[in-house]
């Protein structure tokens, strides 16, 4: 090799490549987390549709196929079904929490990036968590 050459090989930049043939057990396990945070977080919205009182006014017709199961005589609300609801809703967020911290312990390449799932699970998540304590704290708690 001449000398010409070797220096044409070392000014130019390194290019990364990409040695890993498919997701590891962690990624697929995070993954596996989301998908049981989402159904957990489908879940909390169902009960909590079916226990929340009904309302007249847009939602007259989704109110006319909501069954009144086990309804307060005064409020409509189920506390029961909202008490449920709460507790998916909280699990929802664990299950958040437990797939955050097994993600970043996954952290190591450059190209290792969070699970936008979660992410957006979380928020989620803790946007209904909020709705239902400003709403039903009451109800819950009492």
């Amino acid at each position: 090799m001449d000398n010409n050459s070797q220096q044409n090989k070392a000014a130019q930049p390194r290019q990364w490549v990409e040695r890993s043939r498919k997701p590891d057990w962690v990624l697929r396990s995070v993954t596996v987390i989301a998908l049981v945070g989402w159904v957990t977080a489908m879940a909390a919205l169902a009960l909590y549709y079916l226990g929340a009182p009904k309302n007249s006014g847009i939602g007259e017709t989704l109110n006319a196929i909501r069954p009144n199961i086990g309804a307060g005589a005064s409020s409509g609300t189920n506390a029961g079904l909202l008490t449920w609801a709460f507790i998916a809703v909280v699990a929802s967020c664990v299950v958040c929490a437990a797939g955050f911290i097994l993600n970043v312990t996954r952290h190591k390449r450059k190209t290792d990036r969070f699970n936008r799932l979660l992410i957006v699970l979380s928020a989620v998540s803790v946007a209904f968590l909020a709705v239902i304590l400003i709403n039903y704290s009451g109800v819950l708690f009492s």
